[in-house]
C-alpha cells in the first residue's frame, strides 16, 4: 500500500543545529523540504573534507591491495562513526601531497616526451642554434617543403639555382623536406615569396642553445629524475594505501557532514526550523530521535496542503517489498494511483522463472545470490534486487520441473519440451501474457469504477478482454460457439461505448466503430510475450550445445578419468556464460513485460521518490544497536 505522509516542522536552538541534524540523518526517516525563505544550514563552521578523501582514495588507486567481489563492507558502530579522526585528515593532506607530486612528474613526463617527438626533425642539424639565428644582414629561412624524389620535384633546387643560394636539408618525412637557407635581407621577400608559393611551412627551433642532441640529452636526464620521482612518489603511495581502509571511514563520515551542510533551513537570531516530510507510520522514530538528541525543542506533524505533492512510499510484504526496487525504477506512485508492487511482485517472479526455466540455472542462480547476499551484504537497491534474483530462482526452478530443462539436458518433463511441442511452448506463453495483460486491463477498470467512470471500464476495458478472450477461444473447436458469442459481446459493447469521450453525438456514434482499429495495439502486445518462449527456448539450446560439445570432447578421451578433466571446463565455462546471459536477459526483457505491457494498462506513475537525509555510506556499513 501507498504510505500516507506528514509534513513535520521542527524548531530547535542554533546550538544544536549539529546535534539534530546527525540525529534526523542518523534515523534516515525525515525528507528535507526547501521554502520560499530557507537556506543551506551549515551544520559545521570548518567545510566537509569529503571531496579531499575522494582525491586520496584516488591516489592510492592501483597501489592498494582491494578485496574480491565478495568482501563485505566494513562494518562500524554508531560511536565509532561519530568519532573525529584528526590523525586521518593528516594521512588525507599526506595523500594528497603525494598525489599532487605524482601529477606533477606525469605531466613532466609527458611534456618532456612531446619535445623529444618535436626534437626529432632536427637531430641531425650539427649547427648550434645561435648560428642558426638571423644577423644584421641576414635571415635564415627555417622549415619545410612538399619533396617527392619520384617525380623528381624539388622546388629548393629551382628557388636555390634562380637566387644563386645555398640551402642544407636535414630532414625528410611525410612527403615533406626540412631545411634551412641563409639569405641576405635585401633579398628575403622573393626569396620567400616563391618558397610559400611552392608550399613552405616556416619552422623555429624547439631550442634556444646549443644542438638538438644536447637539448635530446638534456631532456632524457630530466626524464630519468622524473620517472625516479615518480617511482619513489609510488613507493610512498604503496605505503600509505594501508591507510585505504581508515580514509574510507571518513570519507563517509565527513559526506555524512557534507550532506547535513545542505539541509535547507529557515532561521531567525533564536531559532532554527527544518521543515521535511515524514512517514506517518513512523513519526515516532523521528520523536525518538530528537528526544535523544536535545531537550529542547519543538515538533508538529501536518497534512499535506492541496497544492502540495508528498513523496510516494510502498510499504508491502517482505517478498513483494524487494519488487519495489524495479518500479521505482520505472517511477514512484502519482497521487492518482494505487501501490502497483503486490500485483507486479508476483508477476515479476512468475514471468522470470519462466524465461530461465531449468532447474539447475535456477537452483545455481539460488546459490550464488544467497552467497552474495551473505557475504557481500548489499542494501538499498542493490540488496532489493539481489533478493528479487534470489526469490525468482524459485518460479525458474519450478518451471524447469514443467519442461523438463536439467542444465539443458531434458529429462522427465511434466508439461512438455518445449524443443518437442513449439506451438504449445509458444500458445502458453501467449495464454500467460494475455492474464499478465487482464491483471492489469482487471486494476485499471476497477480504478475506472472507484472514480465513478463505469462506461470507461467497459469500453476501454471489459469489452476488450471479452474480445481478446473470445479470440483466443476460436483455436479450439469445442469453445468456438461461445468465442462467437463471447467475442460479439465485446465488439457489441465497444460500438456502444467506445465513444463515450467524444463530445459530439456524431463522434460517440462513430468512436466506437473506430476504436475497434486498437486491435492492433493489443496484438502487437500480445506477442511481445513471444519473448518468454524464446527466451527460454535460446537457454535451452546454448545449454544443450554446451552438454554436446563436452559430450564428442569427452567420447574422444578413451581415459576414463581424463575425458571428465578435460570436458569439465567446457561445461563450466559454457553453463557459466549461459546463466549470465539468461539472468540478463530474463532481468531486462521481464522488466519490459512490466513496464509497457503491464504497467501500460493501469499506472501512470510520475510521483516523487521519497529521498530522506541519510547516511548514503559508499564504502562502509554501521551496525544498528539492538534495543533492550
Amino acid at each position: 500500500m501507498i504510505v500516507t505522509m506528514k509534513k513535520a516542522v521542527v524548531a530547535f536552538l542554533p546550538e544544536d543545529i549539529e546535534k539534530i541534524t546527525e540525529a534526523l540523518q542518523s534515523t534516515g526517516e525525515f525528507m528535507p523540504i526547501a521554502t520560499e525563505t530557507s537556506s543551506a544550514v551549515k551544520t559545521v563552521s570548518a567545510p566537509a573534507l569529503d571531496e579531499e578523501a575522494a582525491t586520496a582514495l584516488s591516489a592510492y588507486g592501483k597501489y592498494r591491495k582491494k578485496g574480491g567481489l565478495l568482501t563485505p563492507a566494513p562494518e562500524y558502530s554508531e560511536e565509532e562513526f561519530k568519532k573525529e579522526r584528526e590523525d586521518v585528515k593528516k594521512t588525507v593532506i599526506k595523500a594528497i601531497e603525494l598525489n599532487e607530486q605524482l601529477e606533477s612528474a606525469d605531466n613532466g613526463l609527458k611534456r618532456s616526451a612531446d619535445e623529444l617527438k618535436e626534437l626529432e626533425p632536427f637531430l641531425s642539424l650539427t649547427e648550434n642554434a645561435e648560428e642558426l639565428s638571423d644577423t644584421k644582414y641576414t635571415l635564415v629561412l627555417l622549415g619545410r617543403i612538399p619533396y617527392s624524389e619520384k617525380n623528381g620535384e624539388n622546388p629548393l633546387d629551382t628557388v636555390s639555382a634562380e637566387y644563386g643560394l645555398k640551402y642544407e636539408a636535414f630532414y625528410d618525412a611525410g612527403g615533406m623536406r626540412y631545411f634551412y637557407m641563409p639569405v641576405f635581407r635585401e633579398d628575403a621577400e622573393p626569396v620567400r615569396s616563391a618558397l610559400d608559393a611552392a608550399g613552405f611551412e616556416p619552422l623555429q627551433l624547439p631550442y634556444k642553445t646549443g644542438t638538438a642532441k644536447k637539448k635530446q640529452a638534456e631532456i632524457k636526464n630530466k626524464i630519468s629524475r622524473l620517472e625516479f620521482i615518480k617511482e619513489s612518489v609510488g613507493k610512498e603511495l604503496e605505503e600509505e594505501s594501508q591507510n585505504a581502509e581508515s580514509v574510507e571511514l571518513f570519507y563517509d563520515v565527513e559526506k555524512a557532514k557534507s550532506d547535513r551542510n545542505e539541509i535547507p533551513a529557515d532561521k531567525t537570531e533564536s531559532t532554527v526550523i527544518l521543515t521535511g516530510w515524514v512517514r506517518s507510520d513512523r513519526t515516532d522514530k523521528i520523536e525518538a530521535a530528537l528526544s535523544d538528541a536535545s531537550e529542547l525543542y519543538s515538533l508538529s506533524f501536518e497534512d499535506p496542503g492541496e497544492d502540495e505533492q508528498p513523496p510516494s512510499v510502498t510499504k508491502d510484504p517482505y517478498l513483494i517489498d524487494q519488487c519495489s526496487a524495479i518500479t521505482d525504477a520505472f517511477s514512484p506512485p502519482g497521487s492518482d494511483d494505487i501501490d502497483p508492487n503486490p500485483f507486479m511482485g508476483p508477476w515479476y517472479y512468475f514471468l522470470f522463472g519462466m524465461m530461465i526455466a531449468d532447474v539447475g540455472y535456477g537452483a545455481l542462480t539460488a546459490i550464488l545470490m544467497f552467497i552474495y547476499k551473505k557475504l557481500k551484504k548489499p542494501t538499498g537497491t542493490s540488496g532489493k534486487m539481489v533478493n528479487v534474483m534470489l526469490y525468482a530462482s524459485v518460479p525458474a526452478i519450478f518451471w524447469g520441473v514443467m519442461y523438463g530443462s536439467y542444465f539443458g539436458q531434458t529429462w522427465n518433463p511434466v508439461l512438455f519440451n518445449p524443443l518437442d511441442n513449439i506451438l504449445a511452448a509458444l500458445a502458453l506463453s501467449m495464454i500467460v501474457g494475455v492474464l499478465h495483460m487482464f491483471t492489469g486491463m482487471g486494476i485499471k477498470a476497477y480504478k475506472n469504477i472507484r472514480a465513478g467512470k463505469v462506461i470507461a471500464a467497459i469500453a476501454d476495458q471489459l469489452s476488450w478482454m471479452l474480445i481478446i478472450t473470445g479470440a483466443g477461444l476460436l483455436f479450439l473447436p469445442q469453445t468456438r460457439t461461445a468465442a462467437y458469442c463471447i467475442a460479439g459481446a465485446g465488439v457489441l459493447l465497444l460500438v456502444i461505448f467506445g465513444g463515450y469521450a467524444k463530445k459530439s453525438v456524431f463522434g460517440k456514434i462513430t468512436g466506437g466503430v473506430t476504436s475497434l482499429y486498437g486491435v492492433t495495439s493489443y496484438v502487437s502486445d500480445i506477442l511481445s510475450y513471444l519473448r518468454i518462449f524464446a527466451l527460454a527456448l535460446a537457454s535451452g539450446l546454448i545449454g544443450m550445445v554446451m552438454n554436446t560439445i563436452a559430450g564428442m570432447v569427452s567420447g574422444a578421451i578413451p581415459v576414463p578419468v581424463l575425458n571428465i578433466v578435460v570436458s569439465l571446463p567446457i561445461y563450466i565455462l559454457g553453463h557459466g556464460i549461459n546463466i549470465a546471459l539468461s539472468l540478463l536477459s530474463a532481468y531486462v526483457h521481464t522488466g519490459r513485460l512490466q513496464y509497457i505491457e503491464f504497467f501500460g494498462k493501469f499506472y501512470d506513475g510520475g510521483g516523487v521518490k521519497f529521498t530522506p537525509l541519510e547516511r548514503n555510506n559508499k564504502y562502509t556499513r554501521i551496525i544498528k544497536e539492538k534495543t533492550k
